[in-house]
């Protein structure tokens, strides 16, 4: 049964990049892919035919543990970015699509979830946030332009030493103004 589940999609179940799992209506682990098993730092041999609280941290499995309750109960997939303290190491932010399956005559099997690892991205945009927050707040004047010296923002403290808004000047020369 446990190899069975991954037939129908072997792209998805051999993916380095896409995380994927299949779990029974008990919650027990019956298929998973490497780069799930890399990402919990274990073999599929650890892996199945155990639960997420034989695998994971108590606090993180009681909460991944009432996401998939709630998928089996309502029969409606559930999508979201999560925070995730991993056994091997370090705070992971997966994006993750957990889904029930069902047997040809309609009966529900048990729960798919398929996800993505978005940490990096996660860090990439708060690391633009906070620039975008030190540009704004800044007490510098600071102009962006194009190769061609158009003019396309300036920060506010860069408008009060001007005495331009940036309205008035975005898309001219900017060494006519500043």
């Amino acid at each position: 049964h446990t190899r069975s589940l991954c037939d129908w999609s072997s792209d998805v179940c051999s993916s380095d990049l896409d995380l994927f799992f299949v779990k029974s209506m008990q919650g027990v682990y019956r298929g998973c892919n490497p780069a799930f098993e890399k990402l919990l730092g274990l073999r599929e041999d650890q892996v199945l035919g155990r639960t997420v609280h034989e695998v994971l941290p108590s606090a993180m499995a009681e909460e991944i543990t009432a996401i998939e309750r709630e998928v089996l109960r309502t029969g409606t997939a559930d999508m979201r970015e999560q925070w995730v303290a991993i056994p091997s190491g370090g705070l992971h932010c997966l994006e993750m699509l957990r889904a029930p399956y069902y047997a040809s005559d309609g009966s529900m099997l048990g729960l798919i979830g398929i996800g993505r690892d978005v940490t990096e991205r996660r860090k990439l945009e708060e690391q633009s946030r906070l620039a975008a927050l030190v540009y704004r707040n800044s007490g510098e004047g600071m102009v962006v332009t194009d190769a061609e010296y158009r003019i396309l923002d300036m920060n506010p403290a860069g408008e009060r030493i001007t005495g331009y808004e940036l309205d008035e000047v975005r898309g001219q020369i900017g060494r006519a103004h500043v």
